[in-house]
């Protein structure tokens, strides 16, 4: 089973990471990328497949995630289990 990522920024490279980490073989994952060099770094690093398709439809499909705000609600997620630990922290605290 190949896991496939759609972008390989911060989030991308932690998801990676982690999934690396957890036991996947390199080889069972696909990241894609906008840049070339961003591409090459990235299998250079982890040894994983990354692809890019400037202008192709990996590209398109980045920029409609962008149009709709998920970069946004990215960190408001980020934002909302952060908060939700500090809620849970205080009760086992008390």
């Amino acid at each position: 089973m190949v896991i496939s990522v759609l972008g390989a920024g911060m989030i991308g490279e932690a998801l990676m990471s982690g999934l690396l980490h957890g036991g996947h073989k390199p080889d069972d994952l696909l990241f894609t990328t906008r840049r070339a060099d961003r591409a090459q770094q990235l299998t250079t690093k982890y040894g994983v497949k990354a692809v890019t398709s400037p202008g192709g439809t990996t590209i398109s499909a980045i920029r409609e995630l962008e149009n709709r705000g998920v970069h946004t609600a990215v960190l408001a997620a980020i934002d909302a289990a952060h908060d939700r630990a500090a809620e849970l922290g205080k009760q086992h605290d008390n």
